[in-house]
């Protein structure tokens, strides 16, 4: 059993903390290979919301809005 608190509870290990310029650089890089936005949560240790919303930040938002509505289609 892991004494994180967000592990134990099932949120993502990075959740509401700052992002990083490291963490943007490889958010843009894996957007830009394909990732889609659950790997890409996974990857960063954020929530899908997290993702998307940092995504729209860097100007990249269009292609996980599309992805967000084909998944709720």
């Amino acid at each position: 059993m892991s004494d994180d608190p967000a592990l134990a509870s099932g949120m993502p290990p990075n959740r509401g903390l700052p992002w990083t310029p490291d963490d943007d650089a490889v958010l843009r890089r894996r957007w830009n290979e394909g990732a889609g936005v659950a790997a890409l949560g996974t990857e960063l240790g954020r929530a899908a919301g997290g993702i998307e919303a940092r995504l729209g930040r860097l100007g990249l938002g269009r292609r996980a809005f599309l992805q967000t509505l084909e998944q709720h289609a």
